[in-house]
């Protein structure tokens, strides 16, 4: 059930809608730190940025827009995967191309990003939308009556 999500993915275009799925890196679920068919480390700590995000969404300590309602954050229960994109820091940083959606293969952004000894501690920058939603009309009338929003 994961192929698809596998290919949206690697294409950029995560959905939302197969849940229990990492795309290309795995399974989702469990929620725990342990990876049972770790392809390598790259692989593995991508997976576990996704489920700690998915922890964190399941505890509604995290909030991202609803598709539509780019305007006002809410909390849900899963982690969308068209919310977020991530970037590797450490240890070596990815300098050029764009971030990667959760789920993306890594067999072309993953190669050489990890070496024996020292680099198998991984950082990553974690990516979220911010939308501007100001509202004219509001703005205007704030301004003509002296009040707050």
């Amino acid at each position: 059930a994961c192929i698809p999500d596998c290919g949206f993915s690697s294409f950029d275009r995560p959905t939302d809608k197969l849940f229990w799925c990492s795309g290309c890196l795995g399974s989702l679920y469990p929620l725990t730190g342990f990876v049972g068919h770790a392809r390598g480390g790259v692989q593995a700590s991508a997976l576990l940025v996704h489920r700690v995000l998915a922890k964190l969404h399941g505890w509604q300590v995290l909030k991202t827009f609803e598709e539509g309602n780019y305007c006002e954050k809410k909390c849900s229960r899963r982690a969308p995967k068209t919310a977020y994109k991530t970037q590797i820091a450490f240890p070596t940083a990815q300098t050029k191309g764009p971030c990667h959606p959760l789920g993306k293969t890594d067999l072309f952004w993953g190669s050489g990003k990890s070496y024996p000894i020292d680099g198998e501690d991984f950082v990553y920058v974690i990516w979220t939308r911010n939308h501007c939603c100001l509202d004219p009309y509001k703005l205007a009338k704030t301004a003509a009556t002296g009040g707050a929003l």
